[in-house]
């Protein structure tokens, strides 16, 4: 986090896990790729702006980086 910055920045770090998602179309259930992994890494770049609220400036998914 660097709260000098202008605008206040932070980086946020978090695990998805895809285990209990489930996507659909058109109200049918749809499997995952069959190489996707159920748990990855992300990283998000956040701001905090004038009206007091973060907002996420890049959001960046690490498929390749299980957790």
């Amino acid at each position: 986090m660097d709260p000098g910055a202008s605008p206040p920045t932070a980086t946020v770090r978090d695990c998805v896990d895809l285990k209990d998602w489930e996507t659909t179309r058109e109200g049918t259930p749809v499997p995952l790729p069959s190489g996707q992994p159920m748990r990855y890494r992300t990283t998000a770049q956040v701001e905090q702006w004038d009206d007091g609220r973060w907002r996420v400036i890049t959001y960046t998914q690490h498929g390749e980086q299980t957790c």
